[in-house]
């Protein structure tokens, strides 16, 4: 092993990390973990780490592919608590394992080829965005999904004003949603409007922005 870094590669899933500490390259040599991906499993998970490594935490390259959103709490964890946190592209990951005669697939040998690829590809290090800007984006994504359910509801309402009789209590239960939805939009949108005018390079990149023809608020 390389004195720089210690190798982690982590093959995650929705519900499980599988983690494979590369202890020596030739010959192989790797102690697996299995933890739970929650938040305790990743205070876990960095605990195991540190003591089974005996390395300082900025020692740790931890390898991941991006898996939907899964991936997303034990990476920030990591990256926030020090460590190297590498995301890498699944198609290199495919072609490395490729390279080396390996084409089965389960989540320990996965997590194992991470751990070489990360050890021998060399990674760039992973940088989040800011948090600032992540919250942004948790609040635009929530207004997003507000949006999606007043158009569904107000297709319902339209469908149901179509039919020639229909109960009344359905159509007061949708313009109830449809209202309550509504303010919530709107309460979001308060919100964004706050969180922006509380970080001055917000405000200053939504301003730049609104200077572009055909973009709007």
């Amino acid at each position: 092993m390389t004195d720089n870094v210690v190798s982690i590669g982590i093959d995650v899933a929705k519900d499980k990390l599988q983690i494979a500490w590369l202890r020596q390259l030739q010959p192989l040599q790797v102690k697996p973990k299995s933890l739970p991906n929650h938040p305790k499993g990743h205070a876990e998970l960095l605990a195991w780490l540190l003591n089974n490594t005996g390395v300082t935490v900025e020692r740790l390259r931890i390898t991941l592919e991006p898996t939907n959103i899964y991936h997303e709490g034990v990476a920030l964890y990591l990256h926030d608590h020090g460590c190297q946190v590498c995301l890498v592209n699944a198609k290199q990951v495919s072609d490395f394992a490729a390279s080396l005669g390996n084409l089965s697939k389960n989540d320990r040998k996965d997590s194992v080829i991470l751990a070489r690829f990360g050890l021998l590809m060399n990674p760039r290090t992973w940088q989040p965005a800011p948090l600032e800007i992540r919250q942004l984006h948790a609040l635009l994504d929530r207004l997003d999904t507000l949006q999606a359910t007043m158009q569904q509801e107000e297709n319902r309402l339209d469908t149901l004003q179509l039919r020639e009789r229909y109960p009344a209590t359905v159509k007061a239960s949708l313009e109830e949603s449809i209202e309550f939805l509504t303010q919530s939009m709107q309460a979001i949108r308060d919100k964004i409007d706050d969180h922006i005018d509380r970080h001055p390079g917000l405000k200053q990149d939504q301003k730049w922005l609104a200077t572009i023809p055909g973009v709007g608020r």
